[in-house]
């Protein structure tokens, strides 16, 4: 079952990679007059996805959004779920109780009886943190007239002080190839939190592929600031990227040469195929292949999927990876013999 999604999600699917692999946006909302779903003794997983219901009914008889009970799907989906992160990593009797609802016009979800009783979010290509602000928000604006909680000052009331006030987090899942191969990403990892972001590991392994970048402050802006600072940070990631470019092509002449011989090695670890991913979209950013981005993100997914990443030195399933690095050979082949 992979209507939630489909097979490989479209915000996997973006030809930009210098800085992300994809972006989204999430907000938090809760009824007035309801306890927190984090508070003790929380039994009104039914009442709020009524009350949910009753706001989207007519969505929902025209078909335009779709509901899902976790209770309802398959275990192999739900492990799918977790691992592209669409789902909280919670236990199976935790996870019963939420319901996932899909807005096809604005391509965003949301997820009933989590922290909070409503979680909105939505994903999109690359840096592109607007269309994921505006695809979410569009959705979360159909319960506007809904009696959402707001304290005095109009401040949206969260379960967690992270979200208070705005309601709104950005993330982006870095990719950062360039930066990756010229060994700047604890220089950046330090910059961006000295910046007031937080980062987080996409795995739980100590690898540094991938990590997620997160506005820290939902207080103190408005929504429109706190994305108008989180596109100056990807943006100043874009430029670093492209300072870097130069120095790679005089201090590793022979990437080209390297990657072939890797993908040629008879054991291929889930790092080995980071460092195929970081060459070949370095030399796509540069210029000298042409080659389907989207095609590689598409090989990551299905990684990832597997839990590749989650054991960074675990072998990989060349039956996912085989045509890829056909493609590969034979555009890095032509690479080396200019």
């Amino acid at each position: 079952m992979i209507e939630i999604t489909g097979e490989i999600p479209f915000w996997f699917k973006g030809e930009d990679n210098t800085v992300s692999v994809y972006s989204s946006a999430r907000i938090s909302r809760n009824f007035s007059g309801l306890n927190f779903p984090s508070s003790p003794g929380y039994n009104l997983f039914r009442s709020v996805e009524k009350k949910t219901d009753d706001v989207i009914s007519q969505f929902l008889i025209s078909g335009r959004i779709r509901k899902f009970p976790l209770s309802a799907l398959p275990q192999e989906e739900i492990l799918r779920l977790k691992r592209l992160r669409v789902i909280p990593e919670k236990r199976n009797d935790s996870l019963a109780k939420f319901t996932l609802y899909y807005d096809n016009d604005n391509s965003a979800y949301l997820l009933t009886n989590y922290i909070d009783h409503l979680t909105f979010f939505s994903h999109s290509q690359g840096m592109n943190i607007t269309s994921a602000f505006k695809n979410c928000k569009n959705f979360s604006d159909l319960f506007n007239d809904a009696g959402i909680a707001r304290d005095p000052k109009g401040n949206f009331i969260t379960s967690g002080i992270d979200y208070f006030g705005s309601g709104l987090k950005c993330f982006s899942v870095l990719s950062l190839p360039v930066c990756r191969l010229a060994g700047k990403i604890d220089e950046i990892r330090s910059s961006i939190e000295y910046n007031g972001m937080s980062v987080q590991k996409y795995f739980r392994s100590e690898e540094k592929f991938i990590s997620i970048i997160s506005n820290r402050d939902s207080y103190s802006k408005s929504a429109e600031s706190i994305l108008r600072d989180f596109k100056k940070v990807l943006s100043e990631l874009k430029k670093y990227s492209s300072g870097l470019l130069e120095d790679i092509d005089r201090d590793q002449p022979n990437l080209s040469s390297e990657c072939l011989e890797i993908i040629n090695s008879e054991h291929l670890t889930f790092n080995d195929f980071i460092k195929i991913y970081d060459v070949v979209s370095f030399l796509k950013i540069k210029g000298r292949i042409k080659f389907s981005i989207s095609g590689l993100n598409r090989v990551l997914v299905l990684l990832m999927q597997q839990s590749a990443g989650e054991v960074a030195g675990g072998a990989i399933k060349r039956t996912l990876t085989d045509d890829l690095f056909n493609k590969i050979r034979k555009t890095l082949k032509n690479e080396v013999i200019k």
